[in-house]
């Protein structure tokens, strides 16, 4: 229940999609205003990285509680912690760094694709390319944004 409303946040209608980000002037991105810092309102759609990382800080989080919280108010203490951090550490610190890991990765194919060794990097890409599938890090919206299209 806990991924499900995870991944919830991370999709929220009240986030600037991730597909009309590379059409978005960097001006016209809404963000969270905290005074000393600003954190981009940008939804996570077909960003499998940042989801898996939030996930993987979720569950710890949620075993952390689990140990510290006294059994007695478990229930309503450790979830409400667990997804309040993860929410947080997910929006503010994981998305950006998943988005970013996400953008060298299809950079890294884009060259590879179109390089000089092209042929060589296709078979290497041909032979990955159904564990990407399966994980769902084959997302087409990283290589168009790579692109510029």
């Amino acid at each position: 229940m806990l991924g499900i409303i995870l991944g919830l946040t991370l999709v929220s209608g009240q986030l600037l999609n991730a597909y009309a980000v590379a059409g978005t002037a960097a001006a016209d991105i809404p963000k969270w205003d905290f005074g000393f810092v600003q954190v981009n309102m940008i939804g996570y759609q077909a960003q499998v990285i940042p989801a898996m990382l939030a996930g993987f800080v979720l569950s710890y989080l949620e075993k952390f509680f689990r140990k510290i919280i006294p059994p007695v108010v478990s229930m309503i203490f450790v979830p409400f912690f667990s997804i309040t951090l993860a929410v947080m550490a997910a929006h503010f610190v994981l998305g950006p760094i998943g988005w970013k890991i996400g953008s060298v990765i299809s950079k890294v194919v884009y060259m590879g694709i179109t390089g000089p060794a092209r042929v060589l990097f296709g078979a290497l890409f041909g032979f990955v390319y159904a564990p990407l599938v399966i994980t769902g890090l084959q997302s087409p919206s990283s290589a168009e944004r790579c692109s510029g299209r």
